[in-house]
């Protein structure tokens, strides 16, 4: 055996010197392990991929000798690399720089490479294909080639001058294996099997656990392996185990059938899979060919112990395709017998069986491409609902109560992420945050006034999955929704959670549970105290987006109860509110009702330009592609465009979010930079080399900082496989361009990962799905003045108020003379940054403007005060980093500590504020894990700056 690659080399620029050129393989699976010295040779006759074969190289074309090893006349008899590959799952590097070179000298000679395998154990290395259907392991061709200058004569001088390198700066060009040509009509990629879409009474379950028992290697566990393996002589088998829990457990099973996604073989040989029931519970992170568990063995090593470690009778048989293909098999008799009984699922055990040593691979649990993973498609039916007499009494309602049934309800699916419920009968909650259920009453006839003396939200449990108990917390949510459009992805259409599942903390919900209860039982009622929440409803009418029941505990079980579109009206939910009236005095003046806070305004803004950089093909522009790709080690960079909208007068950005959605992302994680853009680019012309037809980028790639492009980054996300959008936090550089600090040119997107080879793509406008710029601001509810004073050294302030002028010298005006510097202290995953203002200097990390809800070091020779004038800011989002951050109050009220952090309470460290007027201990702390007595920080107020220290990102939101 030995593999066949082919790639242009066209896009190389005549004139260009070949510097490096490097090929790079993937090895996914060896046989044994065995080493194998591999060496790569030029190809010197033509061969096309559809026909070529070990005797021919094309149709009626055969080699010299069999299996292009005629010398001189197949192929170069000289090897230009050769390499030890001694592992599988890791890349390894060929040098081919004299190959490449000679085909970019004579285009017409590039017929490729191939690869020999030479060495003294017998082994089998598998490689990567161009077809392979991850992407990101497929096999690539990396070029460095220049223009390379004459070298200087040498001229006598007196002075000894520095002379750069003789070469301009190297270009990079990698290119994908086997590039399709006019001669060279390369096979289609393979293609995935397409799922079947669940219908009503039925799903595809992908959540479970697997491991490879290896006797080969007894005492190994292999939980975490991408690949699950059978081989032939019960060498290596796999267990495998489903999670159930989404299916209620009074289904009646109607299919149920397996679905294996097939990724590599050893050989062409055949090998037929074996399914076997387990009788023994197993651990994925434990499990290895000797023991089910630790301390925990096998009846019989591999989990052969007929009749306690698995059955003796397999459920079903069906040979294994070839990879790149699924294998289905029907299971459903044990699927009704896990239903029935789910502390008896021990799941799978897979076997390969055959006459012939072969191994098969399939993807597991853990696989990078989540569609391939293993699935178990499910179908069944639910008995017809039947009233029975046995739901217990509804709870009888004491003097004071107030029940309250109107309002709406739905359930959320991680599993289904964007599948609705709300119309169900029955809202589930269960472990592991698997699914949630959202309630919001209407309480439109609670008194503003009324003095609340506890409120139960009461609910009935229908079923539950299996006999397991359940945690379920309560927690208040910060943020409209709509039942009939509310997803595990989105509040409503169009409007995403902060975090999937309402799990914003601070923006979506808050992080502290109101009240929490465990349950070990069904056909019951159970009461959840929610006074708290029902007190913040009455005095913010404005502001009662209901809560949602979320679950916890160490064992899987759902817990599901009637819903408000329940049939039978006993089972539904309800609040029960007790509460006194205020007694009316004849002295008493009619208050006025609490006036809501405006909510900020949301603006969506379109790009109205998008392009990518592509370092592979330095001089084409991409401008009317309808994907943007974005390649680790930064070799394409996607860069995007917004025409920004003017704000109305008085208006203070909240918060600006870029959103790209994800087209593709075949594997891992990546950390994404945001940066500004500082040249001006057109999008049908821009290219690696170029802004334009008329200006180059400074540094090919928009890389010089200061010309090209701004200093620092503006946001960093952390993308997964799974992802829908990216999201980045740009606030700080959309005030820049509003404020006109700094010119907007857009932004470019650039991962400079270069530990893993991986690319992903996002949507652009031309393909209908444009990048948003989501700008959220408020607009101050009247004008006001504030003198804020400034002691001799150092001051920990803020700005109180939105200015009219942002610009620090503005803000200085009358008493500039007297400030000797300002730090302002920027927290990033790319890494905290301080900014310093001093009059009269410019550096790179100037401060130039002050804004609300940030903090600031101020320095003055002597003390004075400032004058701010500007509008009252109704509401703030602050975005908080894990760790310190510098935030100012941007406020005219001050507020208790507590109440003002209470939002994100779980995550608050410690606050610090330093007060200049107390020399003798100017340090002020608040800290929530400490006694009140010991806290001497009491309020946040205006004017002040904070330190303050959280657990994890999260959002302030200040009223």
């Amino acid at each position: 055996m030995a593999p066949l690659l082919y790639t242009s080399v066209t896009a190389i620029p005549s004139g260009q010197q070949v510097l490096a050129a490097r090929l790079h393989l993937f090895v996914l699976h060896r046989t044994n392990t065995g080493s194998l010295f591999a060496s790569v040779h030029e190809v010197l006759k033509p061969w096309d991929e559809a026909e070529v074969n070990w005797v021919r190289a094309s149709e009626g074309v055969e080699w010299g000798e069999s299996g292009c090893n005629y010398l001189g006349v197949d192929r170069a008899g000289e090897a230009a690399d050769e390499v030890q590959l001694d592992r599988e799952g890791a890349w390894f590097t060929f040098d081919v720089t004299p190959i490449v070179r000679h085909w970019v000298a004579n285009p017409s000679a590039n017929y490729g490479f191939i690869l020999k395998g030479w060495g003294t154990v017998s082994v089998q290395y598998e490689i990567a294909s161009r077809e392979f259907p991850v992407a990101a392991v497929r096999p690539w061709l990396e070029v460095v080639y220049g223009r390379v200058s004459p070298t200087p004569s040498r001229t006598a001088t007196r002075t000894p001058t520095r002379t750069s390198l003789p070469s301009a700066t190297p270009s990079l060009t990698l290119s994908p294996l086997f590039t399709p040509t006019a001669t060279r009509t390369p096979l289609p990629a393979a293609t995935y099997t397409v799922t079947p879409t669940p219908l009503p009474g039925s799903g595809t379950i992908q959540v479970g656990n697997d491991v490879t028992l290896d006797a080969w290697a007894p005492t190994t566990n292999k939980g975490t392996s991408g690949v699950n393996y059978v081989r032939q002589g019960d060498v290596r088998s796999t267990l495998l185990r489903f999670d159930l829990g989404a299916i209620p457990a009074s289904a009646t099973i109607t299919g149920a059938k397996l679905r294996l996604y097939v990724v590599s073989r050893s050989n062409w040989r055949d090998l037929d899979l074996v399914v076997y029931r387990v009788r023994r519970h197993w651990v994925e992170g434990e499990a290895n060919w000797q023991r089910a568990a630790a301390g925990q063995n096998w009846t019989v090593a591999g989990c052969n112990g007929v009749g306690t470690d698995r059955d003796g009778t397999a459920l079903a048989s069906a040979p294994l395709p070839a990879p790149g293909n699924w294998l289905e098999l029907d299971i459903t008799s044990v699927v009704q017998s896990w239903v029935d009984a789910p502390e008896e699922n021990a799941g799978l055990l897979l076997k390969g069986e055959g006459g012939v040593s072969v191994e098969y691979g399939f993807a597991s649990f853990e696989y990078a491409a989540s569609a391939l993973r293993p699935m178990l498609v499910v179908s069944y039916r639910l008995p017809p609902y039947t009233p029975t007499p046995t739901i217990q009494a509804t709870p009888t309602l004491g003097a004071g109560m107030v029940s309250y049934s109107a309002g709406e309800d739905t359930s959320i699916s991680a599993w289904l992420p964007q599948q609705t419920f709300g119309r169900e009968e029955s809202l589930w909650v269960r472990q592991g945050d698997a699914l949630a259920a959202l309630l919001r009453f209407d309480l439109s006839g609670l008194s503003a006034e009324a003095n609340i003396i506890s409120a139960q939200l009461q609910l009935y449990v229908l079923e539950r999955s299996n006999p397991s108990s359940l945690t379920i917390r309560a927690y208040r949510v910060l943020r409209p929704w709509n039942a009939a459009q509310a997803t595990w992805e989105e509040a409503a259409t169009g409007d995403p959670w902060k975090v999937a599942g309402c799990n914003g903390l601070g923006t979506d919900r808050l992080a502290a549970a109101s009240a929490e209860l465990t349950l070990d039982s069904v056909g019951r009622w159970i009461a959840l105290d929610v006074t708290d929440m029902v007190r913040y409803w009455a005095s913010h009418a404005g502001e009662n987006y209901g809560l949602i029941l979320k679950g916890s505990g160490s064992v899987s079980v759902g817990y599901a109860f009637g819903s408000l579109d329940h049939r039978l009206a006993p089972v539904r939910p309800r609040l029960v509110i007790q509460c006194q009236e205020p007694t009316p005095t004849r002295s008493a003046t009619p208050m006025r009702s609490p006036t809501p806070l405006p909510q900020p305004t949301k603006v969506v803004v379109l790009a109205d330009a998008d392009a990518d950089l592509n370092s592979w093909a330095p001089t084409s522009n991409y401008g009317y592609s309808a994907f943007l790709p974005l390649r680790t080690f930064g070799y394409k960079r996607p860069i995007l465009h917004f025409s920004l909208p003017a704000l109305p007068g008085g208006a203070w950005l909240q918060r600006a979010t870029l959103r790209v959605q994800i087209n593709d992302f075949p594997r891992g994680t990546l950390a994404i930079d945001v940066v500004g853009l500082s040249r001006p680019w057109n999008e049908y012309q821009a290219t690696w080399n170029r802004a334009s037809n008329q200006e180059a980028w400074a540094s090919p790639g928009a890389s010089a900082v200061g010309s090209d492009r701004l200093e620092g980054i503006a946001a960093r996300a952390v993308l997964s496989v799974g992802a829908q959008w990216g999201e980045w936090d740009i606030t700080s550089l959309v005030r820049d361009w509003l404020g006109g600090s700094v010119p907007n040119h857009g932004v470019m997107l650039i991962c400079g990962d270069e530990s893993q080879h991986v690319e992903i793509s996002f949507t652009s406008k031309e393909h209908g799905k444009p990048a948003q710029l989501v700008l959220e601001y408020g607009v101050g509810v009247g004008q006001a003045t504030y003198t804020l004073k400034l002691h001799k050294g150092l001051n920990m302030i803020s700005l109180p108020l939105l200015p009219a002028e942002a610009s620090v010298e503005a803000l200085l005006a009358g008493s500039a003379e007297k400030i000797v510097r300002i730090w302002a202290y920027e927290p990033s995953e790319g890494g905290a940054l301080w900014r310093l203002y001093e009059p009269g200097k410019v550096g790179p990390h100037a401060l130039q403007r002050l804004v609300p809800g940030a903090g600031y070091w101020v320095e003055a020779s002597e003390e004075t005060s400032l004058t701010l004038k500007g509008a009252e800011i109704p509401q703030s989002i602050i975005p908080l980093k894990a760790g310190w951050n510098l935030i100012g109050y941007p406020s005219l009220t001050r507020r208790e500590v507590g109440s003002a952090l209470e939002a994100i309470a779980a995550y608050v460290e410690q606050v610090w504020h330093y007060d200049p007027e107390d020399a003798e201990d100017p340090w002020k702390l608040y800290s929530p894990k400490q006694p009140a007595w010991a806290n001497d920080l009491v309020y946040l107020a205006p004017g002040e700056g904070y330190w303050i220290l959280v657990s994890q990102d999260c959002e302030l939101t200040l009223n």
